[in-house]
């Protein structure tokens, strides 16, 4: 799900697409990739009413106002429901470094949930 491309969002395609009428749909990033700072580098600084702007495969941009940010141990991430009320989850890693057997890991995701920007 976490794309290879620093720089790059991915779209996790077990939620609604971020055209849905409802449901939450999940964007995850990473935070930094090899001394790089990823493209959800900032998450951690995101503000609630800021606004977010997500383009699309095809190019349609949508806009949304953050309504939520938190940081939340790795092994406790929320469920993001695939019905009900329309919301954006972005996710990257965040908290402390860690190094484990397999190399560097962060202990904590960093969520930030956004709602739709009416007109």
């Amino acid at each position: 799900m976490i794309p290879g491309d620093p720089q790059t969002v991915a779209w996790y395609s077990g939620s609604p697409a971020v055209s849905a009428a409802a449901g939450t749909t999940l964007l995850a990033g990473h935070v930094n990739y090899d001394s790089t700072r990823g493209a959800l580098y900032p998450l951690s600084t995101i503000a609630p009413g800021a606004l977010v702007i997500v383009t699309d495969g095809s190019g349609n941009a949508s806009r949304w106002t953050t309504v939520s940010l938190q940081v939340r141990d790795k092994d406790d991430l929320p469920g993001f429901p695939v019905s009900g009320p329309r919301r954006l989850a972005m996710v990257t890693c965040g908290g402390e470094l860690l190094e484990t057997d397999r190399g560097p890991s962060y202990a904590s995701n960093v969520i930030a949930e956004a709602i739709p920007l009416t007109a």
